[in-house]
């Protein structure tokens, strides 16, 4: 290596120091030793606390998710249960089984025993929008819900649907839809364009086949109220997805 280009720049240097005061070189030297170390515990104390922190932050965000979670969780659950209570109950299986029998006025009558049990139950508990009771040939029971604006999907969604529940054969089958998914004459005065649905068929109680499907609304603020108030840092959203990756709600 060739340290001839070196040499002017560092004679430079030395003789500039050279020329400056012997105690004003110790005062810099003095400044430098002091200050050296305190710069090096200053670095090196910050990566530590700045580690810290944000070990902090990701293990309160994940705690947050996971409680976030659980939560709704025990919501869906609690709206499957829904599910199998309604389908099993002396109103809905004597409905579905008698069905082509039925006049008008007694699928009517019917609905209105439904409506009247239900709304006890949803009225102030849950956010439910809509319980719908279809027939083996499609046919829909209004069991709960908005009498003049009755949740309609489109018939090609409503079909997929309902043939993926009867195939499930009892399992449970969870959508997010939004306006696009449903059939209204006009606009609903309170709009909430966005829920979830869980469907499921409903068997006879004694003798085990399917005797129609049930669908259950819950507006997407139902989901998101459970996690609206907390509060994760400036900036940060929280998602709920589904497992195809579709989000279902969000704040």
């Amino acid at each position: 290596m060739n340290y001839a280009i070196f040499e002017k720049p560092l004679n430079f240097i030395y003789k500039k120091i050279r020329g400056v005061k012997i105690h004003f070189r110790l005062i810099v030297l003095f400044l430098l030793l002091s200050l050296l170390p305190m710069l090096v515990t200053s670095i090196f104390s910050y990566k530590e606390s700045s580690d810290a922190i944000h070990n902090k932050i990701n293990t309160y965000s994940r705690q947050v998710v996971t409680q976030v979670s659980k939560n709704i969780m025990v919501e869906l659950d609690r709206l499957e249960y829904d599910t199998i209570e309604i389908g099993f109950s002396d109103i809905v299986q004597h409905t579905l089984q008698n069905y082509d029998q039925m006049s008008e006025w007694g699928v009517k009558n019917a609905e209105y025993n439904m409506h009247d049990a239900l709304v006890k139950k949803f009225s102030f508990l849950h956010d439910v929008s809509d319980v719908l009771i279809y027939t083996n040939t499609n046919k829909q029971i209004l069991a709960y819900g908005d009498t003049g604006f009755r949740l309609k999907f489109k018939e090609d969604y409503l079909r997929e649907y309902l043939a993926d529940i009867r195939n499930k054969d009892g399992a449970t089958i969870w959508r997010a839809i939004n306006s696009r998914n449903e059939k209204h004459m006009v606009k609903r005065v309170v709009d909430d364009s966005y829920g979830i649905i869980v469907g499921r068929a409903i068997k006879s109680l004694y003798e085990g086949n399917i005797i129609g499907a049930i669908i259950i609304r819950t507006n997407e603020r139902f989901f998101s109220n459970i996690y609206k108030d907390i509060d994760i840092g400036t900036g940060a959203e929280i998602f709920v997805i589904n497992s195809a990756g579709k989000v279902v709600s969000s704040r």
